[in-house]
């Protein structure tokens, strides 16, 4: 999770704003950037309410954690 997330900011911060603070100056330059499925795989983990991780979060708090209602 901890690469996807680096991978993201590199990809948003490094080539996007590089790319748009370029078409300010008049630089001309290709457009590589491919975002993929970056932002599906992020919020797969990371969304709330539905995310992974908050899932498995809410989970752990219940005393009476029950395996079949991870996959739901």
């Amino acid at each position: 999770m901890t690469n996807e997330k680096m991978h993201h900011y590199i990809n948003e911060v490094l080539f996007l704003h590089e790319h748009t603070e370029c078409v300010q100056e008049g630089v001309t330059m290709e457009t590589a950037y491919s975002p993929g499925n970056q932002t599906g795989v992020l919020d797969f983990f990371f969304q709330k309410p539905s995310g992974f991780l908050s899932l498995l979060d809410e989970e752990s708090q219940m005393i009476w954690s029950m395996e079949p209602n991870l996959p739901k």
